[in-house]
């Protein structure tokens, strides 16, 4: 449940997806990270957040930055938790 309600905030806010990239599995390889951004990037397929160039702010707040972070480590990875 914390995913689904992560991916609207991030859909809704028009977020940078640079959060959820898979370089940050290799980099920090942890479980529920690899599990919760692998999670993210399935609910967000085919926003327009992936598009080049599509609008969005300059900087997101800290709570987006560090959402699959907090989620990973916290367990919540499953769009059912």
């Amino acid at each position: 449940m914390f995913d689904v309600a992560g991916a609207l905030d991030l859909e809704a806010f028009g977020a940078n997806v640079a959060c959820l990239h898979p370089v940050i599995e290799q980099i920090r390889p942890f479980p529920g990270l690899a599990a919760t951004l692998h999670q993210l990037r399935l609910l967000l397929a085919g926003s327009y957040l992936w598009q080049p160039g599509a609008a969005r702010f300059l900087q997101d707040p800290l709570t987006f930055r560090c959402l699959p972070q907090i989620h990973g480590a916290a367990g919540t990875r499953s769009a059912t938790s």
